[in-house]
C-alpha cells in the first residue's frame, strides 16, 4: 500500500477550503436536494446530516472533532445508520492510497456505508472528490467556520487529483 504524504506548500493550500462554506442546517438542506450521492467527511458534519433527517451515501470518521475524542452519543448514531462498515488506516497529514479505491468501490454500491479512519480522516475527503461522480456532493466540516460543500465534476476531480499528485508517496504500513 501507498502513502501520501503532506509537503508544507499543499498543507498551506489545504487551509483554504474546496467549496463554498456553509452552515450545518443549510448543509442539511443541501444535501437533501442533492442529485446525486451524498459523501461525509467527519464525525460532527456526518452527525448533522444524519440528525436532520438525511444518511449520506457514505459516512467517513475517526471518533474525534478536532483531534479530541468525540461524544459516544454521536458516534452511535452514525454507527446506527448503516448496515455496511468499512475500515482503513490514514495517519494525519496523510493519504492512504488504499482510501481512494475503498471510497470509489463504496460510491458504487446501492447500499450506504460508513469508513471508519484509525487515524484522522481528514484527507480522505480529497480522495472522495477525487472520485465522486458529477452531481456527487461531498461535504466535510472546516474547523470553526461551518461545513465545505463541493459538487463533484470535472474541475474538481482535476483539482483533487494534482494534489494528490504533488504529495510525496511513501511505501510501507500506515
Amino acid at each position: 500500500m501507498g502513502v501520501r504524504q503532506l509537503n508544507s506548500r499543499l498543507r498551506e493550500r489545504l487551509k483554504r477550503p474546496f467549496g463554498r462554506i456553509v452552515t450545518g442546517r443549510e448543509a442539511a438542506r443541501i444535501a437533501k436536494g442533492a442529485a446525486g450521492k451524498v459523501v461525509a467527511v467527519g464525525d460532527v458534519c456526518s452527525h448533522v446530516l444524519i440528525s436532520s433527517g438525511l444518511t449520506p451515501h457514505i459516512s467517513i470518521y475517526d471518533r474525534k472533532s478536532l483531534r479530541e475524542r468525540i461524544n459516544r452519543k454521536i458516534v452511535e448514531l452514525i454507527e446506527r445508520a448503516y448496515k455496511k462498515r468499512y475500515a482503513i488506516r490514514n495517519d494525519a497529514g496523510t493519504l492512504n492510497e488504499d482510501a481512494v479505491g475503498l471510497i470509489r468501490d463504496a460510491l458504487g454500491e446501492s447500499e450506504g456505508c460508513r469508513i471508519e479512519v484509525d487515524g484522522e480522516e481528514d484527507m480522505l475527503a480529497l480522495a472522495a472528490m477525487m472520485v465522486a461522480g458529477d452531481g456527487d456532493i461531498v461535504m466535510y466540516g472546516q474547523p470553526h467556520e461551518g461545513v465545505a460543500v463541493i459538487v463533484a465534476e470535472e474541475g474538481v476531480r482535476a483539482e483533487a487529483m494534482a494534489i494528490f499528485e504533488e504529495m510525496g508517496t511513501s511505501t510501507g504500513a500506515n
